[in-house]
């Protein structure tokens, strides 16, 4: 799970931004995507 300081709708901004280009940089696709942002929120909302 990668940090954020805006999980649930809110405009990147920050840190955010920055790790999300990262990850939509890597090529994996829409589904790695998927896996990784859904991964995040499941993560956040059941810890």
């Amino acid at each position: 799970m990668f940090g954020t300081d805006a999980p649930f709708g809110l405009a990147p901004a920050e840190a955010t931004q920055l790790v999300e280009d990262a990850i939509d940089k890597t090529g994996i696709g829409q589904k790695g995507l998927e896996k990784i942002y859904y991964r995040n929120f499941e993560n956040v909302i059941t810890d």
